[in-house]
């Protein structure tokens, strides 16, 4: 019969194996996303491509129901190499809305979005953020069976080990690092040290515009993070990644 110790040092060891052994990349990273849109993600393509940075963005807005506006505004960072998710087309709260419109919510506000974004990027689009982070179980069983990873937004740290982001459900929180929570270098450099110490943690963060305003990143700032990641050996990851093993980071 198996003591009460001998249960816990067993649990521990589990744990431990959860965040270490199986895992399929063995590089810990971070997982850099960007919301709404911007015309300062073009411009600064050069800057994530310096840094060999792979991003996601997660754009918003009409222009998402006619599939040749989208693809002037973003087969640019196709291009680029990046990644893409759904952000829905009005932005709107995603509880509120549900309950007050259902699937016609999900079909006209999400998942045309979708549809033009898989039309354009001729390739599926398997994640979605919730506008303003705010999600419901309702909100949740209803999208999942249209993507592979769901992404909620907050203000604190929260890291995630490899299993994690391979679990199903597969939904993760991603920290902002906007301007407006008046972030100094102290705080990523703390973050990024605990993560590097890591055998395969993800840190998963997001802002809005590369931009002077409150809710973006300066430019200078994201060179400086780009920097911070790189010098310490983190990988740059995107949502499907953690989908099928595949190549692992050099």
């Amino acid at each position: 019969m198996l003591t009460r110790a001998t249960l816990l040092v067993l649990s521990l060891s589990l744990a431990a194996c959860g965040r270490g052994e199986t895992c399929v990349r063995e590089q810990p990273g971070v997982m850099l996303s960007f919301d709404d849109f911007d015309w300062t993600w073009e411009a600064h393509l050069p800057l994530l491509a310096e840094h060999a940075a792979r991003v996601t963005f997660y754009p918003k807005g009409e222009w998402l129901r006619d599939p040749a506006e989208t693809a002037a505004r973003l087969l640019p960072l196709a291009e680029g190499g990046h990644a893409f998710g759904v952000h829905t087309i009005e932005h709107e709260r995603a509880a509120r809305e549900w309950l007050l419109h259902e699937e016609r919510w999900l079909e006209d506000d999400v998942l045309v979005a979708k549809a033009t974004l898989e039309r354009v990027l001729e390739r599926p689009v398997r994640s979605f953020a919730y506008p303003r982070g705010e999600h419901t179980s309702l909100t949740d069983r209803a999208i999942f069976p249209h993507f592979d990873h769901l992404r909620g937004f907050r203000e604190e740290h929260r890291s995630y080990w490899d299993g994690q982001l391979r679990q199903t459900p597969r939904f993760f929180f991603s920290t902002s690092i906007d301007t407006r929570w008046e972030r100094d270098e102290a705080y990523f450099e703390e973050h990024l040290d605990a993560l590097a110490a890591t055998r395969c943690e993800v840190w998963p963060i997001t802002s809005h515009g590369i931009d002077d305003d409150r809710w973006g990143i300066t430019p200078e700032r994201l060179a400086w993070l780009l920097g911070a990641i790189r010098a310490r050996g983190l990988a740059f990851y995107v949502p499907d990644d953690f989908l099928d093993p595949g190549p692992l980071e050099p």
